[in-house]
């Protein structure tokens, strides 16, 4: 197995709600190809935030002779690789094995729609403040630039440059 991923992390403020959506979103893309009884391919797309990063988008494939339980598994220990390891709070990563592989990034790396499209997760409420006896309303503003030079794949040799 191949596992590459990307050096930066999503900011801290963000973290586990973009944690969560990736979750979301490989584990529904796995789903999706594990049910594809032609390809065994899907591809996704969910909203996230509009300031930061408007949409994460994912990959998923086995070999197409594989069964629908197998593919699942496969992917679904590609998903467990991903969630312990060292792809949680990056912003996009891979890990391709023999018979299958899985893929996100926060900028489409595909062409074509997306098979699935997800809508974002539902905002929090912040809980109101108190003081002496009144409400205030709370606002806070998160600005971020985020500056992105795309990722080049080589697989001459399977080896990932990031960011070049």
């Amino acid at each position: 197995m191949v596992v590459a991923w990307k050096a930066q992390n999503v900011s801290a403020a963000v973290a586990p709600a973009f944690e969560a959506a990736v979750v979301r979103l490989i584990n529904t893309t796995a789903d999706y190809a594990a049910t594809d009884s032609v390809r065994r391919f899907g591809t996704g797309e969910e909203a996230f935030d509009e300031t930061t990063f408007p949409k994460i988008y994912s990959l998923a494939q086995c070999t197409p002779d594989m069964a629908a339980t197998a593919c699942r598994s496969c992917l679904e220990d590609i998903v467990g690789r991903m969630v312990s390891g060292n792809l949680i709070g990056r912003m996009g990563g891979r890990v391709l094995g023999v018979r299958c592989n899985l893929w996100f990034e926060v900028y489409p790396f595909f062409s074509g729609r997306s098979l699935l499209q997800l809508p974002g997760p539902s905002p929090s409420p912040a809980p109101p403040v108190t003081a002496a006896g009144g409400m205030l309303d709370i606002l806070f503003f998160s600005f971020s630039f985020i500056y992105h030079l795309p990722d080049i794949f080589l697989c001459a040799k399977c080896v990932f440059f990031d960011n070049l």
